[in-house]
């Protein structure tokens, strides 16, 4: 019996070259930094009769995360993204996340706001890529969802965060609530009536209507009904006539946003790539909402069809 204890300890335990141990150890030092400029932001943060914003603490904290986001977009000689995403689940990275995202801004003085924004959305960027195609980090993070919940209409990149979260995980995907489908739609309406294209959004559909090849009938119902409801037209972005056609060849032929092909987020495209690209996501989506077999085929799903 102890033999067998010893066994399932020995699988856990993870074994480091010298360069990965100090590229650990310099990992944690980095989280514990973030998470001591998070939890002293009250000093730092607000413009009131007592203390002024210090933008020197801003731009360390924007450094921090944009580090930690690049070893886990590149890793470095010594470590894969992967290995650094490890690493990083054995840190308070996502304790750190959780704070962040339930930073109340009733807790703040007005002037502050700016800047709590600026520090949410420095976080779900660097989040974004420490849960990516992760499945142990996607389910740590989404034992923060309700709280993402609160930020995806105003805060973009928590969106994408959530997406992130969601995307590839069967096993997350089954737990979608359906409030938080209820309430993309309302944000997809919400910019599409506006005459915007945030893509942000529908990468949440994307997300969660199929993992990989395997459809996620749970959600890809709430999902076609709140299309319905909404009207395909007006909430999705698709060319089908002859000159719509034509428009979507003439963004492409222009497109300057390189950055995406790479996997790279959305939120500072220029116009014309923001609608080309999502009209692409518009079709991914359609595609994802179509896969399915038996009574799950494309046949049941004329919406799609």
């Amino acid at each position: 019996c102890q033999g067998s204890e010893l066994i399932n300890l020995l699988e856990k335990v993870e074994l480091l070259t010298t360069a990965q141990d100090k590229l650990f150890s310099s990992l944690k030092h980095d989280v514990f930094s973030v998470g001591r400029l998070l939890y002293s932001i009250e000093n730092w943060g607000v413009d009131d009769d007592f203390s002024t914003i210090d933008n020197a603490k801003l731009k360390q904290f924007s450094s921090l995360c944009k580090r930690i986001r690049g070893l886990c977009i590149n890793g470095d000689p010594s470590s894969s993204p992967h290995e650094v995403q490890k690493m990083l689940h054995e840190t308070e990275f996502f304790s750190h996340m959780d704070y962040t995202v339930r930073m109340s801004f009733s807790d703040f003085p007005q002037s502050s706001e700016p800047l709590v924004k600026q520090v949410i959305s420095q976080m779900c960027h660097c989040a974004v890529k420490a849960v990516a195609n992760n499945s142990k980090n996607q389910m740590q993070a989404y034992r923060s969802i309700d709280a993402m919940k609160a930020l995806v209409a105003e805060q973009p990149e928590s969106a994408l965060l959530l997406a992130e979260i969601f995307k590839g995980n069967f096993t997350i995907c089954r737990r979608v609530p359906e409030d938080l489908i209820a309430k993309f739609s309302e944000l997809i309406l919400r910019e599409r009536m506006a005459g915007s294209f945030v893509s942000c959004y529908i990468d949440f559909y994307m997300a969660i209507v199929s993992a990989g090849n395997k459809p996620v009938v749970r959600n890809q119902v709430p999902v076609v009904e709140a299309l319905q409801r909404g009207r395909p037209e007006r909430m999705l972005h698709l060319l089908r006539t002859t000159s719509e056609m034509e428009r979507a060849l003439d963004l492409a032929r222009h497109f300057k946003a390189k950055s995406v092909l790479r996997g790279e987020d959305t939120t500072e495209l220029n116009e014309n790539d923001q609608e080309l690209v999502y009209y692409l996501k518009s079709m991914e989506l359609l595609g994802g909402l179509a896969r399915g077999r038996g009574s799950h085929s494309l046949i049941t799903k004329p919406f799609v069809a």
